[in-house]
């Protein structure tokens, strides 16, 4: 049975996930049928929301009754790593129940036992999870495995490439677009790991360790306000600055930041 419900087979357990960018009012009435009828094997069935931000507002006001009069035999479980995200309405007719971040190491052995990964690139993506394994899965793929490489690569060299490979590398992350907040993470993450390796943390404590143990770590004020200028980047982009004049300037400055 519990293999049955991780793997979503159960018959008593309903998964309502967005179709497309929401959980959609029509999902919500297909899953007030079903609770007419008692469960099928369990004592009890459950109905799973995930993640419940993404409730269409005609969605979870439909959801709101059913809430209201939950019928024997029915547990509701509404995920989210946005509570505040979720109608007023529907929080109130919850009980919260708050998860602490999962363990590195765990998160880390459970990708090398369940997934693809080897041991160096499931420990990185464990490190970017913060301690959800849903995340940690989401991380895995080899597109974004793939896009992580390409820019640690970039950024170690970064400091010896010549203005017009600053420029052209500035070209493809202003046209990354949809992968641009990934990108700015990595960037962010390798920096913090720099700013760890020169105050003398325990490289344990490194998102990308083959990055930060190969490399010198410039003086701590310097990464400071390349760390400020990453945020400064993103925060621009969100205002609809053209992002290739954020791009060229955010690199030009990484660039002189790690000049060797």
């Amino acid at each position: 049975m519990c293999r049955l419900f991780a793997e979503r087979r159960h018959p008593d357990l309903i998964v309502l996930e967005p179709e497309g960018a929401f959980i959609k009012i029509a999902q919500v009435r297909e899953m007030t049928k079903v609770l007419r009828f008692p469960p099928v094997e369990a004592a009890t069935r459950v109905i799973l929301i995930e993640p419940a931000e993404q409730l269409h507002p005609a969605a979870a006001n439909a959801l709101l009754k059913t809430l209201e009069e939950p019928s024997a035999g029915n547990i509701f479980i509404l995920l989210t790593s946005q509570p505040n995200a979720i109608l007023t309405t529907i929080r109130s007719r919850s009980q919260q129940v708050r998860f602490s971040m999962l363990d590195r190491e765990l998160v880390a052995n459970w990708l090398t036992e369940n997934s693809e990964l080897d041991e160096k690139a499931a420990q990185e993506v464990a490190a970017i999870s913060g301690g959800s394994l849903g995340a940690a899965v989401a991380l895995s793929t080899p597109e974004l495995q793939a896009l992580r490489e390409q820019w640690l690569g970039l950024l170690a060299r970064l400091g010896t490439m010549s203005l017009n490979q600053v420029v052209m590398a500035a070209e493809q992350l202003a046209s990354a677009k949809s992968n641009l907040p990934a990108i700015l993470d990595v960037l962010r993450l390798a920096l913090r790991d720099l700013l760890l390796k020169s105050v003398g943390a325990n490289s344990r404590a490194f998102t990308f360790r083959a990055f930060a143990d190969d490399f010198s770590p410039p003086q701590q004020e310097m990464l400071l306000t390349a760390l400020d200028g990453i945020d400064e980047a993103e925060h621009a982009i969100r205002r609809n600055v053209n992002p290739r004049l954020v791009a060229e300037n955010l690199l030009i400055n990484l660039g002189q930041t790690l000049v060797p």
